[in-house]
């Protein structure tokens, strides 16, 4: 008998240990074991991203890219020229961009097609630059980009074409969940190129150096970009500069846009085929109803 005390002594005692066990009903049912708790995840990074409590290889952040296309009606009004007056026309146009991950490189492409009241109106551009941005921040910093662009574009009473190479852009951008804010100069020697407004009205813009400033900014529903650039054409024409500035403001709904466009260039030119130089004012615009990506 007292062989078996300290064995009954260690059975009350391991009962008494465990609360699990040795909870039991008031109604005498038998007792039920604690369910174990889970791991402490405490120390386990945590989610950073909006898509919910899911590691970070699984959150799916928006892409840094544009797309859009429809229906846009244009006008074009010309000072100076030979053939002063205000045109109308209608195209289908498109247009879209892409950035790098880290904000260094860049991709546009944009097009249009139609006509109206100055005969055949269409148009092509496109520029891909690859670069490298500094971070000072997560998602934002210093850039520097190099490579190409050129385009083309106008109807039978004005055309600018531009062949630039290499295209040199350096700024400070935010990039980061389909959000882009970028400030940056501009600049590269021009291959080739001409402005021609009006009926005769022609300056070459090969061989100068394109130079400039522009903005960019981009959220979920707006999208906003202005460009100053100044064509130092001294080998052509009267040697005197030919100025552009030219902006979009884009606002969107689901996979609808409203795109507003605007170019104003100045510069003087002169008679194809010679005569004296006349300064000539070229403003062109217009507004697009089109389909465009998901926010």
């Amino acid at each position: 008998m007292r062989a078996q005390k300290p064995l009954v002594c260690a059975a009350i005692a391991c009962l008494f240990a465990s609360p699990g066990l040795a909870r039991a009903d008031e109604d005498g049912s038998s007792p039920v074991a604690s369910p174990p708790k889970e791991a402490d995840h405490a120390g386990e990074d945590k989610c950073d991203c909006k898509c919910g409590c899911k590691p970070k290889c699984a959150c799916e952040e928006k892409k840094d890219r544009w797309i859009f296309g429809g229906l846009r009606a244009s006008v074009l009004s010309l000072q100076g020229s030979d053939r002063d007056g205000t045109h109308v026309g209608l195209t289908f146009a498109g247009g879209g961009e892409f950035f790098s991950d880290g904000g260094g490189s860049y991709v546009h492409l944009d097009y249009m097609i139609g006509g109206g009241s100055a005969g055949f109106e269409g148009g092509l551009g496109g520029a891909s630059l690859v670069g490298y941005r500094l971070d000072v921040g997560k998602h934002h910093g210093p850039f520097a980009r190099a490579g190409f662009e050129g385009f083309l574009f106008g109807n039978d009473l004005f055309y600018h074409s531009a062949l630039e190479l290499p295209a040199m852009r350096a700024g400070y951008n935010f990039v980061h969940d389909g959000v882009v804010l970028e400030v940056g100069g501009r600049g590269g020697p021009v291959l080739a190129g001409r402005y021609n407004p009006g009926e005769h009205g022609y300056r070459r813009l090969s061989g100068s150096f394109e130079y400039g400033a522009y903005m960019l900014a981009k959220t979920d529903h707006v999208r906003l970009g202005l460009t100053a650039q100044r064509f130092d054409a001294r080998s052509t024409g009267d040697g005197t500069p030919v100025d552009a500035l030219h902006g979009m403001l884009c606002v969107t709904s689901g996979k609808l846009a409203l795109c507003a466009d605007g170019r104003v260039m100045r510069g003087n030119v002169m008679q194809d085929g010679g005569g004296p130089h006349y300064l000539a004012q070229t403003n062109y615009g217009g507004l697009t109803f089109s389909w465009t990506t998901d926010p």
